[in-house]
Order: C-alpha cells, then structure tokens, then sequence
C-alpha cells in the first residue's frame, strides 16, 4: 500500500487497503492475543504517516469512491478478493506485535476459527461486498 501511495497509484492503494483490512480482521478473529489485534491499525498507519494533509485527503477521496457499495470497482475487488481467498498462513506480524510476545510467551493461535466463514462474513460485513 505504502508503495502504492508513493507512486501516486490511489485506486491499487485503496485496493490494497481494503483487502488489508479483510485479511487483518480474519487474522484478528485467530490470534488469541487481544493486544495483538492493533497491528492492523499500526500498519496501516505506517503505511499512511508520511503522506501530507492534502494526499490523505486525495487518498481518502478514491477510498471512497473505489468501496462505494455496489460500484463496480467494489464489486470487481470483491471479485479479487474471493479468487485469492481466505488466509492460510501464521499470521506472524499479529502474534508478534502482541503483549504476550514482548512478556516471553507466545500467542496463540485459535485453530477451531473457522478461516472461511470468517472471511466470507467479513468480506459481506466490512466491505459490503454481495453475498456469493
């Protein structure tokens, strides 16, 4: 994303944004670590931090117009979204930011979350993609 926003590229950061925000959410509902879950945000800030006033508003402008619900460039992200698919992998960069990692432990992850309800639910809550 933050490449993205440099090169000025709003609609694939906006994208990318989005598909973050999915894939974050899902990886939230699996780490057991609550404190963990603010990865999302800080990286999403990271990404942001070093744009201008008037770039954020540029970007915040494309946002929305790129996940108006029932665009066609929401409806074709969706699309993308679903073709990549739910998560299977460790959501490292979650478990590592969490307390629990910087206390000595680990966090854990909840492995009865089921992936893909999760992530076609979120998909429908969060982006307000349409229901397959």
């Amino acid at each position: 994303m933050a490449v993205c926003l440099n090169k000025k590229d709003l609609v694939a950061a906006a994208n990318l944004y989005a598909f973050s925000r999915v894939y974050g959410l899902v990886d939230a509902k699996r780490v057991t670590d609550r404190s963990a879950h603010q990865a999302i945000m800080v990286l999403q800030m990271d990404a942001i931090g070093n744009l201008s006033s008037e770039e954020l508003n540029s970007f915040s402008q494309v946002m929305k117009a790129t996940l108006l619900t029932g665009s066609d460039s929401l409806n074709g992200l969706c699309k993308k979204i679903r073709i990549v698919g739910a998560p299977h992998y460790y959501p490292a960069y979650m478990a590592q930011h969490g307390m629990g990692a910087f206390m000595g432990g680990q966090s854990s992850v909840d492995q009865s979350v089921d992936v893909t309800k999760a992530f076609t639910e979120l998909l429908t809550q969060t982006l307000h993609c349409n229901p397959e």
